[in-house]
């Protein structure tokens, strides 16, 4: 009968999923329970993470867009204007798209519009989370004038003593020391590093405290300038977007209006300066003229009243006309050489690049001139849109070089042209006075007084009407570019920052602290529960043996039979039957990794659980390095194993009978020997341990941790199970590892590992479920108490 039960045992061999359902994937209940024991964490994380975002909520300012729109090209003027007066228009490289946006962010144009909105003085308050910015609404207007840039962008404090007079103070700087003045509101106040005028506004509040700091034109521009956005409504359209992000959008839409104001001004003075020049140019000649007039008229009225002559005849009256002809159009050459002259001085001369004017605008119709001009003006205005550092700057140079030369010839051919002319005039004129030299000498006198006078008045009269049309010209110009809306606030961009802030804060709070419970749990060095036991282990995998620290029992299962460890101790033994494919495991061996793995408490239990069996049980100490069977049994080791071998006592006399404290009988390791290796592997230590098998049913033996010393090899092969034990929590798994696979390395047979020291509260929820589920925790009349005093799992 007992062999059919050995060969029912050896067709069922253990493995690590034979006996336990496999857990080896993921377990969702399992890492919820693991969550669960770390609410503290989730609680701290969630408190830190949410007063961070409170905080930051109330720090928050909201964030505004602001935006206007222009159309480039919209207020060009009509053909009748432009006719006017030929020349007089901006060029296209003004009007180029691409160059006006670029126009748009230019320093110039951009630190016009700060002058424009008085934006030199920030005033705002501080509060305890934020700066609040008083734009618009500052109880105070301060006039500043001779700023020093030591104070520039410093944070000044201001305060109202009396409604009269006021104190700036600015807290003790490491270069200007600590400053504080007093003034009187309306009254100029003097300092070492700046004069101001303190006036108050409608908003003005008694005693109220602000902040303000001067700003200078250089920091407004870096603070305006990026923040510029420029784009095209639709992608075909001409209509620009002008945009500000901003968290002070009253600022920003006077500033965004006065830099289009600008924009506007700016083409529009563009436009203008060709008309300013030609203007510039007839007031120089009619000063020049005016003089002549004046003598001419002086000389023909004095000459009259001394001659006493009224009017010349009718003869002397054609000769005359022709006479005045011919001097007229000497007068218009002249004007044309002045012209000429005038370019050919600024050729030779060599001066700043500016526009000329062009000939046609003075009576020149030359096509070759007219057109080199055009095109010497189209280049000066390339030239002054890029700087010496622009690979075109060179270029535009260049051309500029060749038709300054190209000009030099046209001229010279302009000027041969009008001296051929001017010949034919002198010819004429020649004739003609000829003619009226045969009138009297009076009257030709006065003739000749007369004719000076009409020269100078018509070149007088002719340049007035020459400067009136550049006049009109020049009213009537418009902007190429018209505002199409004024800026205006359209958005707050950050509008879901709080909620954002407040979402981010709780995910950041129930992330971190699953991430470090993650981390936690792949990162423990130590063995904790049966999974590592399976991966690290190539043997069957027993059981789980609960933490035990009751008061009132070194040997838990003999005083406490049906608690849930006993229980526990009943599966092992169960177990181990499997492992040792027997009916029943005579002799077992019980090792670990090393010292304080609880080997020694697993033996005592076992081997009291094996006696409630009524079968003779016996424990034998043979950890004879570091015995520790007599200290947990409070028992002197003066008798033992050691000296049955030396001889110095028998068998008989070293075994300790059983008692009501202790059911099973004891054999002690004794006298602590000098070579307990090669006692442990003598012949006489293999028949001693014969003869215990002989006479006992169950023999338990306590051997030296197997990783640390090989004590227990040589017992292997005569046992019939040997019994691996781990420690939760204590139990490094990469020396179980070693040790584990060193014995299979081996060949050793018959292991299983036993996982000791299991907390029901933090082992995971598989132990607690298997026990509690069936009641075992209440069983009978012996609850179990959780009353913990003494840890029998200290170092052996």
């Amino acid at each position: 009968m007992e062999t059919n039960n050995n060969n029912q045992y050896q067709n069922y061999p253990l493995s690590n999923s034979d006996m336990e359902e496999d857990e080896s994937g993921f377990d969702i209940i399992e890492w919820l329970f693991k969550i669960l024991r770390h609410w503290y964490l989730f609680v701290i994380a969630l408190a830190i993470s949410l007063s961070v975002a409170f905080i930051a909520n109330r720090t928050w300012k909201p964030s505004y867009q602001v935006s206007a729109r222009v159309i480039l090209g919209g207020g060009q003027a009509s053909a009748s204007q432009q006719m006017v007066m030929q020349g007089v228009n901006l060029n296209m490289a003004y009007k180029n798209n691409d160059n006006q946006m670029i126009m748009f962010t230019s320093n110039d144009l951009v630190e016009r519009a700060i002058n424009k909105i008085n934006a030199n003085v920030d005033y705002y308050t501080t509060g305890h989370f934020k700066v609040s910015n008083l734009y618009g609404y500052a109880p105070i207007e301060i006039k500043g004038d001779n700023i020093s840039d030591a104070v520039s962008g410093l944070e000044f404090d201001f305060r109202d003593i009396d409604g009269v007079t006021y104190e700036i103070a600015h807290q003790k700087d490491k270069q200007l020391g600590e400053l504080r003045y007093t003034g009187r509101y309306g009254s100029l106040l003097n300092t070492p590093y700046f004069s101001v005028v303190v006036n108050k506004t409608d908003n003005f509040e008694p005693r109220k405290k602000i902040n303000f700091a001067f700003l200078s034109n250089a920091y407004l521009i870096d603070y305006f300038t990026p923040r510029i956005s420029l784009s095209f409504v639709t992608q075909n359209s001409t209509v620009l977007a002008v945009s500000l992000v901003g968290t002070v959008y009253q600022r920003d839409i006077d500033f965004l209006n006065a830099l289009c104001d600008e924009f506007l001004l700016d083409n529009l003075n563009r436009k203008n300066e060709e008309a300013n020049r030609t203007i510039s140019f007839i007031d120089k000649q009619l000063s020049d003229i005016s003089d002549s007039l004046k003598t001419s008229e002086s000389h023909l009225q004095h000459f009259r009243k001394a001659n006493q002559i009224l009017d010349l005849n009718a003869y002397g009256s054609t000769i005359l006309g022709h006479l005045t002809s011919y001097d007229e159009k000497r007068l218009q050459y002249n004007l044309k050489e002045s012209y000429l002259n005038y370019l050919t001085d600024y050729i030779k001369k060599n001066v700043n690049n500016q526009e000329l004017l062009t000939p046609s605008s003075l009576g020149i119709v030359d096509p070759v001139l007219t057109g080199l001009l055009t095109q010497y003006n189209e280049t000066i205005r390339k030239l002054l849109q890029t700087t010496p550092q622009n690979p075109f700057y060179a270029k535009y140079q260049e051309e500029l070089n060749k038709l300054k030369g190209s000009l030099t010839d046209a001229l010279r051919n302009v000027r041969a042209a009008f001296s051929i002319e001017k010949k034919d005039i002198d010819t004429q004129s020649r004739k003609a006075s000829g003619q009226l030299a045969t009138l009297p000498d009076i009257e030709t006198q006065m003739n000749s007084f007369e004719r000076q006078f009409k020269m100078n008045d018509t070149y007088y009269t002719y340049l007035l009407q020459k400067r009136a049309e550049a006049q009109i010209q020049r009213a009537s110009n418009v902007p190429d570019n018209t505002i199409l809306e004024r800026a205006r606030m359209i958005s707050i961009t950050n509008g879901g920052d709080k909620k954002k802030s407040m979402m981010m804060a709780l995910a950041l709070g129930l992330i971190i602290p699953l991430l470090i419970i993650i981390l936690k749990e792949y990162l423990k060095t130590k063995v904790m529960d049966k999974r590592d036991i399976e991966k690290l282990s190539p043997f069957p995998y027993i059981g789980s043996l609960p933490h035990a620290t009751h008061d009132d029992a070194t040997i838990t299962v003999l005083k406490r039979p049906k608690s849930a460890i006993a229980e526990a101790y009943r599966m092992v033994r169960t177990r181990i039957k499997f492992v040792s494919r027997q009916m029943d495991a005579s002799c077992v061996i019980v090792t670990s990794t090393e010292s304080g793995d609880g080997k020694t408490h697993f033996c005592l239990n076992y081997a009291s659980m094996c006696a409630m069996t009524g079968e003779p049980t016996i424990l034998v100490d043979m950890d004879l390095r570091k015995p520790s069977v007599s200290k947990r049994l409070s028992l002197e080791n003066e008798t033992g194993i050691t000296n049955c071998m030396l001889g110095q006592v028998t068998l008989d006399e070293a075994i300790i009978k059983k008692s009501p404290e202790i059911n099973f009988d004891l054999l002690l390791a004794g006298t602590i020997p000098p070579n307990p290796g090669e006692m442990i592997r003598s012949p006489k230590m293999l028949e001693l341990i014969k003869e215990l098998k002989s006479r006992y049913h169950y023999v338990i033996i306590d051997t030296s941790p197997v990783g640390i010393v090989s004590d227990a090899y040589p017992l292997a092969p005569i046992s019939d199970c040997v019994i691996y034990i781990t420690r939760s929590r204590k139990t490094n798994k990469k020396f179980f590892k070693s040790v584990i696979n060193q014995l299979k390395t081996d060949r050793m047979q018959h292991v299983g590992v036993v996982l000791n020291d299991i907390d029901a509260k933090t082992g995971g929820y598989g132990y607690n479920y298997s026990y509690q589920r069936y009641g075992y925790g209440t069983y009978g009349n012996n609850p179990v108490t959780k009353d913990y005093i003494k840890d029998y799992y200290e170092e052996e």
